[in-house]
Order: C-alpha cells, then structure tokens, then sequence
C-alpha cells in the first residue's frame, strides 16, 4: 500500500493509519507507550551489554518483522538488529549510550536523540531515532547519525 497525499501518491511502500481531522485513531499506540519504547530502544537495545537482557528487549520492543536503517546500511528482524548491536558494541568498546532529549511523539511514531562514547568522557558520536510503532511494538526505526563537529554519517 502506497502513501497518499492529497491524491498523489508518494511512491513510499509504507501503510500508515489515517483517521478523519480530528478524529481519535483506532488502534494508535499511546504518546506515553511510545515514549517509553523510543527510552528503551537506546538504553535497553543498544546500552545494554548483557546478551540475555538485550534478546528480551528486542523481542519487547520491535515487531518480528521490523526494518531498522541506519548509515551503514538497512536490517530487517530480530537477528540483524542484534548483529548491528555487536558490531557497534565491539568497534565502540566500553562506549555508553546516553538520552540528549525527551521522546517526541506524534501518531504512532517518534523521535529521540542520543549521544554515545567512553564513560566520563565527550560524547563521540550523536544520533536520533525516527520510529514507527504497529501493534505496540517498533516496526520501523531509522537512525542518524553526526560526529561530535555536526558532520551528519550518512551513505
């Protein structure tokens, strides 16, 4: 299913729910839920260092089917969003993840920034996530990334 927007469609193969002007969505996840799954996605996903705990959180957090794309390329499930957190955890080592913002929450989505690296120390990399939420759960998540001097990561 195709976006549409006033008539036109964008190309985008993403369905999102869509009520009358003013109107309460059905099955919209609420602002607080939303925002403590954006918290959770930085501090219980990819802060957290304990394997066990981690697998929970993702099978918590995201749908089965979830897509995650960040700078360095696009995942999709479970699995692949372990292995990104691996690869980060091992070229980052000792690294921390830290929240810079409260979550801001629209409809079935929001955003949240964050900032990582060694403890007590200047934050190396600074990033937000953009994610949508199906069913109470993370469906899609987008992250960018910027270098300390503002430089956006980017493909």
């Amino acid at each position: 299913m195709q976006i549409a927007n006033q008539g036109e469609t964008s190309g985008c193969s993403l369905a999102f729910p869509t009520a009358a002007r003013g109107a309460p969505m059905s099955g919209a996840a609420s602002a607080d839920a939303i925002a403590l799954l954006l918290r959770a996605l930085v501090l219980d996903v990819f802060d957290e260092h304990d394997p066990g705990k981690r697998a929970a959180a993702i099978e918590r957090i995201f749908t089965a089917d979830c897509e995650f794309a960040d700078p360095y390329g696009a995942y999709r499930g479970h699995a692949d969003i372990e292995q990104v957190v691996l690869n980060i955890q091992a070229k980052f080592r000792g690294f921390r993840f830290h929240l810079t913002s409260d979550a801001q929450v629209i409809v079935n989505g929001g955003r949240i920034t964050w900032s990582s690296g060694p403890p007590e120390a200047p934050a190396t990399l600074r990033g937000t996530d953009v994610a949508l939420v199906r069913d109470g759960r993370i469906a899609v998540l987008l992250t960018f990334m910027d270098l300390p001097d503002g430089t956006a990561l980017s493909r």
